[in-house]
């Protein structure tokens, strides 16, 4: 019982499950991830937020993504971001751009399909 309350307990910190546009975020959330169905991050959203790892997460809008946009907001935050071609989160992508917009470098129709968040 010791070992299962603390597990559990940090099943509570992370959020897994999409929210909608325009949410606000809890003042404890160290982490956010957006992710678009296009390579310019506009357009319909899936967000996910927390303050925690978040071990591979696969429930991506439309099972795929093109672009992402990650934001860390709690203060000292040591977060990253890992995205993958794959819903085990065993092929992880390279991305390119230095700006707010995150796109895939392999191919032009590689989807992300994982995520990963390791703080």
């Amino acid at each position: 019982m010791k070992i299962l309350l603390p597990a559990l307990a940090t099943l509570f910190h992370v959020h897994a499950f999409p929210h909608s546009q325009n949410q606000i975020f809890a003042s404890n959330t160290t982490w956010q991830i957006s992710l678009y169905q296009n390579r310019q991050c506009t357009g319909e959203e899936t967000s996910f937020s927390g303050n925690g790892t978040l071990s591979c997460h696969d429930s991506i809008l439309n099972g795929g993504s093109l672009g992402y946009i990650a934001a860390t907001m709690g203060s000292g935050s040591n977060c990253s971001v890992q995205v993958f071609n794959d819903t085990t989160c065993s092929q992880t992508i390279d991305v390119a751009g230095l700006g707010t917009c995150q796109t895939p470098v392999l191919q032009e129709d590689v989807l992300i399909r994982g995520i990963s968040i390791s703080c």
